[in-house]
């Protein structure tokens, strides 16, 4: 993988993200227990743009 391209305030919200094969991603978001699991490249930047504009719940 050559790097997903974050804006700053994505990238303080997201603790880390790691690509499996298939495509296949988890995301770990700051304060969340919870990992996000999501497939393809697509779905990965819909969610960043969730966590950016804060639409997913940070459950501490």
């Amino acid at each position: 993988m050559n790097g997903i391209a974050l804006t700053r305030t994505a990238a303080k919200k997201t603790e880390r993200i790691f690509e499996h094969p298939n495509e296949e991603y988890s995301v770990y978001i700051k304060g969340q227990e919870n990992v996000e699991w999501v497939f393809g490249k697509t779905a990965l930047y819909e969610l960043v743009h969730a966590i950016e504009r804060g639409c997913v719940r940070n459950e501490q």
